[in-house]
């Protein structure tokens, strides 16, 4: 049975691992990544799901935002991003009948 743990309880090695998984080792270039540059996730709003053996297998990583106004004030914001160990198998593109 799948568990949910806090994501910091687990190595950087398996979250890299499981996110070079999900999302490919070029995922540093997306631009998801290069907005929160810089900036670390947030421990007490990230998870991860271990398997029966204790294998990283899933992940949902939180990371401060703000989103800026045009008078220079912030409003706080959240970005969740979740990280699946596995994608589900596409199906074939259907031919034009």
């Amino acid at each position: 049975m799948s568990v949910i743990v806090p994501l910091n309880i687990m190595s950087q090695d398996a979250i890299e691992h499981l996110l070079d998984a999900a999302f490919g080792h070029d995922r540093h270039g997306r631009t998801a990544y290069l907005i929160r540059d810089g900036m670390p996730w947030l421990p007490e709003l990230s998870f991860g799901i271990e398997d029966e053996k204790g294998r990283l297998i899933g992940s949902l990583q939180s990371w401060p935002v703000a989103l800026t106004h045009e008078d220079g004030g912030q409003t706080p914001l959240s970005w969740s991003a979740p990280s699946p160990s596995t994608r589900p198998p596409r199906a074939p593109a259907m031919a034009a009948p």
